[in-house]
């Protein structure tokens, strides 16, 4: 399985992320919509691993600096999110949009929140995201 990188809506309405989805990153739906709710949920959890950078003395340490967007501020360190464990609870197709759920932080952690929804909205995704424990 060779890394994923994040794509594009525009890329993937083109169909070319079906197929890398299904040949490089072992995703083995069959439908278009299953296999974009992969994507989506790939995407974010792209956007949760790279909040992080390698450390020789703790394994992996927070940095927003890496995936600051312009004009906004970093992810908030002090928002009750248990970074051991976060992750995709749910990624579903609602109309024209999509509601993510993280699983692993309070939902009131605006940031984060913020975070995920506009790197998705700059890459044509529009997501709708929530938190829950």
């Amino acid at each position: 399985m060779m890394t994923w990188y994040p794509v594009t809506q525009t890329v993937f309405g083109g169909g070319i992320a079906i197929r890398q989805a299904k040949r490089d990153a072992g995703c083995t739906h069959d439908t278009e919509e299953e296999a974009e709710e992969e994507a989506v949920r790939r995407n974010v959890t792209w956007l949760l691993e790279h909040l992080f950078m390698p450390d020789a003395e703790v394994g992996a340490c927070y940095t927003g600096q890496r995936v600051k967007l312009p004009g906004t501020t970093w992810v908030d360190v002090d928002e009750a999110i248990n970074w051991g464990d976060i992750g995709v609870r749910e990624c579903e197709k609602h109309g024209d949009h999509w509601h993510v759920v993280l699983e692993e932080a309070d939902p009131g952690c605006v940031s984060l929140r913020y975070y995920v929804s506009e790197w998705m909205r700059v890459w044509g995704w529009a997501c709708e995201v929530r938190a829950e424990w």
